[in-house]
């Protein structure tokens, strides 16, 4: 959002004298709209371009709001007086839920709404600076549906439409320096649910049956026993997402192309290998390849007895477990790193931002930061990366690489509250 927006209105004695005005601004964004553009471009375009046609033309005027901006998805409006600005907030809502009753769950559009009131810069043409940042960042704060306002807004309303108004705290905004004191109007809505296949928050690990190179048939189990204990193990993770030995039974030896197996099962990461039987002597060797780029970024080879494995008292399958763990988890902490942030996927900016952030170098420690900063803004409902950051400031404060330990815990509150 820029600082500035730019609208005519009609005025032209006073448009270069810089001045300030008292005015509510409202920001209305529409959640989530690069989505909706994912899922059918040209249908989402014009729905949402109706809908915000419609609130210019008609819901605005009649709240006396005037309109300063209409971006492709969003509209900002200044108002005289707050009790307006909230009254056309929730007319807006209301239109957008009609509109919604019609349309598949996922392709509603919804909108989220900022408000601040404050002196604003002026010329009478455009209005400029922090004031009109403040109210496009409390949109930021707002769920589907829902209307976030600042402390001088509600400081001039009597009382509030629906006649509910919870509490978020002093709110941390972007690019603004000092918290703000921030407000949601009404209850928080019932948010639908996320459509998984748009978050791929969790890498995709595929487990194929180990393949028996010598021991006779009656050692075939083996390979799939292995397979077994460690997606039991590794699915334990919230991290990972596993596929099932179901699906990746298929692929034991057979000499299948990685990308057949990516695309076949999603997968990020393929886990497979070979073991021979000789005796009561079980020899293992296992690979985690990148399924992205074919490397492999862990291999490893085990020596024990079967009868160990059979009985569960040995330590092959924990081996495994801890060897894949920490190679995945130090493969993406590597992406994180070494590579632009907006340019990873998002699994790799949750787990290599964990990573970062349990390292004692102050410069990963701040990287880790960015890291969940970059997912809050890609996935603004989910819940995880909000959690890591309010657990970053605690560990900041933990490493001692604090100077207001007040100001730390301000923080993490406010990303729990979030």
């Amino acid at each position: 959002m820029g600082s500035a927006s730019n609208v005519s209105t009609g005025s032209s004695a006073s448009a270069d004298v810089l001045h300030y005005a008292t005015r509510t601004v409202v920001f209305a964004d529409v959640v989530e709209s690069v989505r909706l553009m994912q899922r059918d471009e040209f249908a989402a375009a014009g729905r949402i371009r109706d809908q915000l046609l419609e609130a210019a033309n008609e819901t605005i005027p009649r709240h006396r709001g005037h309109l300063l901006q209409r971006l492709g998805d969003g509209l900002m409006i200044a108002f005289a007086h707050p009790r307006d600005a909230t009254e056309c907030a929730s007319a807006l809502h209301r239109r957008a839920a009609e509109l919604a009753e019609s349309v598949a769950l996922g392709d509603r559009v919804l909108l989220r709404i900022g408000i601040h009131a404050a002196d604003i810069l002026t010329d009478d043409v455009a209005f400029y600076g922090n004031g009109v940042n403040v109210a496009a960042r409390l949109a930021a704060l707002a769920g589907p549906g829902e209307t976030v306002i600042s402390d001088s807004v509600r400081d001039q309303l009597a009382t509030t439409p629906g006649g509910d108004l919870v509490d978020l705290g002093l709110c941390h905004l972007k690019h603004v320096e000092a918290p703000l004191q921030a407000y949601r109007l009404g209850p928080r809505k019932a948010l639908p649910p996320q459509i998984e296949s748009q978050i791929a928050l969790r890498p995709t690990l595929a487990v194929i049956p180990l393949t028996l190179q010598s021991g006779g048939s009656a050692y075939l189990a083996v390979g799939e026993i292995i397979a077994d204990e460690v997606i039991v193990a590794l699915s334990r993770a919230p991290e990972l997402r596993i596929v099932s030995r179901l699906s990746t039974t298929a692929f034991r030896g057979r000499k299948t192309q990685l990308k057949a197996i990516r695309a076949l099962l999603g997968a990020t990461y393929v886990l497979w290998g070979a073991y021979r039987v000789s005796g009561d002597t079980l020899i293992v060797t296992v690979e985690l390849v990148d399924a992205r780029n074919g490397e492999i970024v862990w291999a490893h080879g085990f020596k024990g007895k079967l009868a160990g494995l059979l009985a569960q008292d040995d330590d092959l399958v924990t081996s495994i477990v801890a060897g894949v763990a920490s190679a995945l988890m130090n493969t993406e902490l590597l992406r994180t790193k070494s590579r632009a942030l907006p340019t990873l996927d998002a699994y790799t900016l949750l787990l290599g931002g964990i990573g970062l952030m349990h390292r004692s170098d102050p410069r990963d420690f701040g990287k880790s930061r960015q890291a969940f900063e970059q997912l809050v803004e890609r996935y603004p409902r989910y819940a995880a990366p909000y959690a890591y950051l309010a657990e970053w400031h605690v560990f900041k404060v933990t490493q001692g690489w604090f100077t207001n330990l007040e100001q730390e815990a301000a923080a993490a509150l406010d990303w729990i509250n979030r």
